[in-house]
This record gives C-alpha cells, structure tokens and sequence, in this order.
C-alpha cells in the first residue's frame, strides 16, 4: 500500500488533499446537522412559547369576560334598583300627604288636589 522506500511528492499531496477534503467535508456535514438540529429545537421551542401564551391570552380574555359579565350584571341591578325606587317615590307623591290642623279645610283640600292633579306629574 504505502512504502516509504516509494515517495512519489504527487501521490502523496494527491492523498493528502483527498483526506484533507474528506475532514473538510465530515466537519461540514456535522456543522450542518448540528445547525440544523438547532434550528428544529429553536422551532420547538416557539411553536411551545407561542402555545402558552395562547393559552395565557385565553385565560385572560375568559376572566375578563366574566368580569365584564358580572359588571353589567351589577349595573343592570343598580338600573332596576333606581325604577323600583323612583316607582315608590311616585306612589307616595300621588297620594294626600297634608293632614295637618294648621291648615283649614278649603287650603287642605286645595293642596291635596294640586298633589294628585300636577304636584305628582311633573
């Protein structure tokens, strides 16, 4: 195979470059994979933040979803509350509230109309 009695300069820069390019090319092909498993973890590793923060804005929207839910609930309580009271504020304007001895019976009368017919209807 190889003599050292037969060195030929050509052959052996001949086989030199052949194993030098066959290095170059292990290394590069190894560089490559690696980059290229790297890459695929990289993917990985955003297809799996981008997940989770997916999941993360969900969780938010729902919850503010349901605060809203509650908070329009709580208003339209407080809407209701306001009719109910303004409906029995006007119950007692319409009815005769003066029945004091202060007044005589013509200026008693007078007032009790003037509630029932415009006092109460405003």
């Amino acid at each position: 195979m190889f003599s050292l009695n037969n060195l030929n300069p050509q052959v052996l820069l001949a086989k030199l470059a052949v194993v030098l390019v066959v290095v170059i090319g292990v290394y590069f092909y190894g560089h490559h994979t690696g980059y290229e498993v790297a890459q695929s973890a990289n993917r990985a590793a955003m297809i799996e933040a981008q997940a989770q923060a997916e999941k993360q804005y969900k969780a938010l929207e729902a919850k503010q979803n349901a605060q809203a839910a509650d908070l329009q609930k709580q208003l339209d309580d407080a809407r209701n509350n306001v009719q109910v009271r303004e409906k029995i504020v006007k119950q007692f304007i319409d009815r005769p509230v003066y029945k004091n001895q202060c007044f005589d019976q013509q200026g008693l009368n007078e007032l009790n109309d003037f509630i029932k017919h415009k006092g109460g209807h405003q």
